[in-house]
């Protein structure tokens, strides 16, 4: 990754200050809204670029009679999950705290209710958005309905309206831990897959497989190195789930006939790939 030399940040404050840098700089920067990437779009691109940093947008809304959240872009998931429980409301959302909800809700947004509730994308209601040519619109399930599914691509997002749910009376959660060989680790996906598939498998319920490296001899070298490598099987579908339920063309998820989703980590502190990551990871692929 080639990291760009910026000539401006402009921390904007409200979708009105977007609309001002924008025409401002319309024919002069490459603009682009940053808030949180694991590949760190907001660093790369053209040097002279403008960045827009949205993290002084912070408000979050509940509306008292249609519990929709009206959520500003820079708010993070931590933040987001606190408000909201405070008006007993929630959203179904991924796992990290650091997470910036515009990416977020723009692409997918799985954790372990979005069995029961769908993805975070999936009850995005509208959105206040900025365009290219500096104009403040509303981007809805009506008009103009492209926007509502396209993300970053057409636009930078000021703030969002979702849907909410109440939250549960109860929730249990549990975790188990095996350190085994890699004929019973395979042999466990196969199982966790035909359950997943059975039918007997409630909305309510969410969950995953995580898979790290056993008790090799050379973990050690691995950890000494500061790189960390991982597979998560996430169960998104199967009879009953919510994901699955929503059409094609609805959102800019596409994937709405997968039954486990398969996510792959590697990370390092340094800023090209270790070899043994890159190997890593085309193997997973190669599945």
């Amino acid at each position: 990754m080639m990291l760009s030399e910026c000539s401006s940040i402009n921390c904007a404050h409200a979708a009105e200050h977007i609309s001002a840098v924008v025409k401002v700089v319309l024919f002069s920067y490459q603009l682009v809204a940053i808030q949180h990437s694991y590949i760190a779009n907001g660093l790369e691109g053209t040097n002279g670029s403008l960045v827009v940093d949205l993290a002084k947008m912070k408000n979050i809304s509940v509306e008292p009679v249609t519990f929709n959240a009206i959520v500003e872009t820079g708010n993070r998931l931590g933040d987001i999950v606190l408000t909201l429980n405070d008006a007993g409301r929630r959203l179904p959302h991924g796992q990290s705290t650091y997470i910036g909800i515009g990416g977020h809700s723009g692409f997918d947004g799985f954790g372990y209710s979005s069995r029961m509730w769908g993805l975070t994308l999936d009850n995005v209601l509208s959105a206040t958005v900025v365009l290219a040519d500096g104009s403040i619109v509303t981007a809805s399930e009506v008009e103009p309905r492209a926007l509502l599914g396209s993300s970053a691509s057409l636009g930078i997002a000021a703030s969002i309206e979702f849907r909410t749910f109440a939250v549960p009376s109860e929730a249990t959660a549990f975790e188990y831990g095996w350190d085994v060989d890699i004929a019973t680790a395979s042999n466990a996906l196969k199982v966790f897959q035909t359950w997943a598939l059975s039918g007997d498998v409630p909305a309510e319920f969410g969950g995953e497989l995580f898979y790290v490296k056993g008790s090799d001899t050379d973990e050690l070298n691995l950890l000494a190195l500061g790189i960390t490598t991982h597979v998560e099987v996430e169960l998104y579908g199967g009879i009953g789930s919510s994901i699955n339920k929503v059409s094609l063309d609805d959102t800019a998820f596409a994937h709405r006939n997968i039954a486990l989703h398969f996510p792959a980590l590697a990370s390092s502190p340094y800023l090209r790939t270790p070899a043994i990551v890159s190997v890593f990871l085309m193997a997973c692929y190669s599945l």
